[in-house]
């Protein structure tokens, strides 16, 4: 009986953290051909634009690829929209090189290092942010920035 509430709860917490999760488990499999043509066609848009975004942040073009990629895989699993796409942007691209170029002094290492770090610290935010938001759900406190759908990653709706 333990065992079977116990599954209850992990499955329940999964669906609540990985929205994608419950998303595949109503996968029609008619839809399969669309959403590999659409994953092509969004994966030669986002693999230049990431490998260009890297060069415009000062980070090698691997780094790039793995940005215009990997959030596309987490927004999937955590995400709350279907139709949102998620990566690198000018905007970030350009801030983070302002910031950073500075305290790096000329030195690619410590930039990379630094960048590597920036941007755990900004995932480190998020979800922490993520988690104030589920306490202040159980706790009947609302918070202004916490949206009303569940999921690690917003939308911004």
């Amino acid at each position: 009986m333990a065992k079977v509430k116990h599954q209850r709860r992990i499955s329940r917490f999964v669906r609540r953290v990985a929205l994608g999760v419950d998303n595949l488990s109503h996968y029609q499999i008619a839809w399969l051909p669309s959403d590999i043509a659409a994953g092509l066609s969004v994966a030669a848009v986002a693999l230049p634009v990431g490998i260009a975004y890297a060069d415009l942040a000062g980070v090698p073009a691997v780094i790039g690829m793995y940005a215009a990629i990997f959030p596309l895989f987490a927004y999937a699993l955590f995400g709350s929209s279907r139709q949102l796409m998620v990566g690198p942007d000018a905007a970030t691209c350009m801030m983070m090189a302002a910031a950073l170029g500075p305290l790096a002094a000329g030195d690619p290492e410590r930039y990379l290092a630094l960048v590597i770090v920036m941007t755990l610290t900004v995932g480190l935010v998020y979800l922490l942010n993520e988690v104030s938001c589920w306490q202040s759900r159980t706790e009947s406190m609302p918070q202004p920035d916490c949206s009303k759908k569940h999921g690690w990653i917003r939308n911004g709706n």
